[in-house]
Parts: structure tokens; sequence; C-alpha cells
């Protein structure tokens, strides 16, 4: 629907059609009570094309409307992205009376992404500070449930994202830190339930990696996880430490990957959600809080309260890994790990993810003295060896810890 004005789009069934099943760039559409099944790529049907094919329009697409109501719709089998959409203003913003973006209880199952809005996206239009994302149901999305990278502030409310690759992927971008300039950026999760692995015997559902829809669609793997220190692969994950920067220039680059480094200021608050679901299942580790493991040059801190968990192993809270030795490159003067897996912090503000009120972060000190990771004693200056009268002193004797202070009661979690 094109140059349209007031257009209801109600009451619907969509079966097995290409590219996508509807599709709003008009004004004031109404998208209600809609059911869409089996949608293909467009590059399904023209295979010797495949390879320059772009296109990633959702089965839903109002990414380029104006006024967009969307309600009780179900997505269902579709080959890459079930909605791509504007999603609604935060209730602080100034949108006039006679604009309505409102979308509530859209659900989507069996597919590459559910609910998305991407940086080339124009977004709401009255929207100048904050996105809203609010009662979507998510399900069985193979790479991510919800995928939101977009200039705002992000605000995910009343959502249910259940056993996706990754639920939940933010990406509030923000300038650079070469700019100097504090922006605080922030991503809030509430009232929402996010679960992995509800069947656990469900192993045979993976990826069906023959076709040519998901040989060609490399850069959109999510690439969040990383191995667990005793060398096996991590599993799905529920939330994603935000990544708060410019543009990633994704489709073209990896969707979860960073081209510009992060801004000064963030973070993410998850309040009055449920977590559940999050094991060692089918050989796999699922991982409910996961530190994003291509973010190397800076991670925005988690603080979490009123968090409900159901079936959660403790070793599957939360998963840190370690600094990527891939970005050590003498040729581009990088000598030494980046910072980003070393400085994660995750607080619980009123335990009720610890059992107590406490924070998780990264072991800093990992590998120090290994010249692979370049960092160690021998970075210290010469100088700042000698005391005052010019003596070399024993530095492990005067100062004996490394890393981040750490308080008597901290203890190491190998798992994490």
């Amino acid at each position: 629907m094109w140059s349209t004005n007031g257009v209801p789009f109600t009451n619907n069934v969509i079966y097995k059609t290409y590219h996508s099943a509807i599709t709003t760039a008009g004004i004031n559409t109404i998208i209600n009570h809609n059911l869409v099944a089996l949608v293909y790529w467009s590059g399904t049907a023209q295979p010797e094309y495949a390879e320059f094919n772009i296109d990633y329009d959702g089965a839903i697409t109002s990414r380029d409307g104006t006024s967009i109501v969307m309600r009780d719709n179900l997505v269902v089998g579709v080959e890459r992205l079930a909605y791509r959409i504007q999603f609604d203003a935060c209730p602080t913003a100034n949108v006039p009376s006679n604009i309505t973006n409102d979308h509530w209880n859209n659900e989507a199952h069996s597919g590459m992404s559910g609910a998305n809005i991407w940086p080339t996206d124009k977004g709401f239009d009255y929207n100048l500070d904050c996105l809203l994302v609010k009662g979507f149901k998510m399900y069985k999305l193979f790479y991510y449930g919800l995928y939101i990278n977009n200039p705002q502030n992000i605000t995910i409310d009343s959502c249910v994202i259940v056993d996706c690759g990754v639920d939940i992927l933010s990406f509030a971008m923000g300038p650079s830190s070469l700019t100097h300039l504090a922006t605080n950026n922030s991503i809030h999760i509430t009232n929402s339930i996010v679960l992995g692995a509800v069947t656990s015997n469900d192993c045979d559902d993976i990826v069906n990696t023959s076709t040519i829809s998901i040989q060609i669609a490399t850069k959109a793997i999510p690439t969040v996880a990383g191995e667990r220190p005793d060398g096996t692969a991590q599993g799905r994950c529920g939330i994603v430490f935000p990544f708060v920067a410019p543009d990633n220039k994704m489709p073209v680059k990896p969707w979860t990957g960073m081209k510009q480094y992060p801004s000064v200021d963030g973070g993410m608050f998850i309040t009055n959600t449920t977590i559940a679901y999050f094991n060692d299942v089918c050989g796999r580790h699922d991982t409910a809080i996961q530190v994003a493991q291509h973010n190397d040059d800076g991670q925005f801190p988690v603080f979490t309260s009123a968090i409900s968990m159901f079936n959660v192993s403790r070793s599957n809270i939360l998963f840190n890994g370690r600094p990527n030795l891939d970005v050590v490159n003498s040729a581009r003067c990088v000598d030494m790990d980046c910072d980003g897996l070393k400085k994660a912090l995750f607080i619980d503000t009123d335990g009720t993810i610890f059992g107590y009120r406490g924070s998780g972060f990264s072991q800093a000190d990992y590998l120090w003295g290994d010249q692979q990771h370049g960092v160690g004693d021998f970075r210290i200056p010469s100088v700042a060896l000698s005391d005052q009268n010019g003596h070399q002193i024993n530095i492990s004797a005067t100062y004996p810890y490394r890393g981040i202070s750490l308080a008597p009661t901290c203890s190491y979690q190998p798992d994490w």
C-alpha cells in the first residue's frame, strides 16, 4: 500500500508468498488480526541472482509508513524477517493527536529474526528520543527475537521472547568516544519474560543451513557468544549486554559487529522481568545474560532489579568470555588486549538474581604476564620500577595485586 490514507487491512490469511506479505508506506494504515504463513525470501525464487539480492523486508513491513496501527497479527514461518517496523514513541514524546503509532500483541515464530528496526530505517517521525517496543511475543526465531538497532534510547516493555538464538539484541546508536560527547544512551527492559529452551529435548530444532537464504546471510549470524573456558561452544542467549556506538553498517557488515569506537556513556536497566530456562541442554551452554564477545573496546553496565528467576542454573546466569586474541595485531599498532571484555560490569541491585546484592565483573588480570596478550609487569615504565634513590623495587611485593580491586567477599566464578 503506497500513497494511501486510512486503509484497514484486517482479518486476512496470507499463505506462501515471496518477499513480503503485507507492506505499507501509506498514512494511517490499520493492520490488525492477520495471519501470515510461509514467506520465502525473494532470492529463493531467483537463485541465480541471490548473491546480489539485498532484500531484508519483513513478512509485515511498515518501516516507510506514517501513523500505523498494528495489533494482534501472527507471522509463522518466514525465511528472513517477520516484522520490519517503526515501533512506537515513548510516553514522553510529543505526538500530534491525529498521529497514532500503536503496536500490540503481534507474534512471530519460526524465522530468522522477529521484530526489527535498522539504522537505515527512518523510524517514527515523532519519535526523537526514545523508541518503545511493546507487547511483542516472539519464539523460535533462530537468530534474533528482537533486533533493535536505531539512534534513540530503547524501552522494551511487556514483551515475551522465548527460545531464540538471541532473545534480545539492542543497539542504541550514539557518537563515537572520539567526539568526547557523553549522551547517556539507555536501554530499559521492563515487565517482560525472557525464556531459554522451554522444551529441553527438542535437540533437532536447528537452523537448516542448506537453504540459499541462510548460506548467503552470513552477516546476520549472531557473534555475541564465544567459547567457554572448557573449550565448548556457547549456545543461545537471553539478553545481550547493550551496544552503544555509531552505526555498525549492518547488514553489509556483521549485525552484531562494531565498526567504530563505542560511545562515552550508556547502560542497560532490566526491571520486573522474568528470566527462565537457561541451562545446559542438547550439548549447548545457554546463557541468560551474555557479554557481547566482539564488542572489544567497551561494554556498558547492566543493572537489574525485581527479577524473577526460574529454572536457571547458576553457571548459566552470566557469561563474560575472554579477550579476543585476533585483535592483537602489531601491524595495526595494536600489541595488547582490548579492554571491552576485561571491564564488563553487571550489578544486581536487590539480590533477585544472585541471591544477594552484588556485582559480577570481568577478570581484568587474566593471563597477566602473557606476552601473547601483551599485558604484564613488562608494561610498567622502568622509572616507575625505581624508588626515589634510583634503586629497583620489587613491584610484586610493593603492589601484590593486579586487575580490578576486589573486596574480600569476592569469589571467582569459572563458568562465567
